[in-house]
């Protein structure tokens, strides 16, 4: 059963120079049948499976990401939004005090 939110593969930090051997596995993660490939001029590597015979469509693959991101988000994100979030109010505030001051802002 795949995922509620999957990620494009493209979107993995692994994939800059992303490698691949002959069973399909690219950077640690099983995908028979894939390989990697650049889709457009300036896109990056991504992982993509052919959903027919012939050479398109190609359907890029997806990884899960909820089991690695949610213990990032809730150590490290979580107790700094507070504090970033007061800060860039106080400089709104700052600013827009300031227009006031000078008659800009009304």
């Amino acid at each position: 059963m795949e995922p509620p939110h999957p990620w494009p593969a493209s979107f993995h930090r692994g994939l800059s120079s992303p490698g691949q051997d002959g069973d399909g596995r690219v950077e640690k993660h099983a995908n028979p049948g894939a390989f990697v490939a650049k889709v457009g001029k300036k896109a990056r590597p991504s992982i993509y499976k052919r959903s027919g015979r012939g050479r398109f469509p190609l359907i890029e693959q997806t990884m899960p990401i909820k089991d690695i991101a949610d213990p990032i988000i809730e150590d490290e994100v979580f107790p700094e939004a507070t504090r970033i979030f007061l800060k860039n109010l106080m400089h709104e505030l700052k600013y827009r005090a300031r227009l006031r001051a000078e008659g800009i802002g009304g």
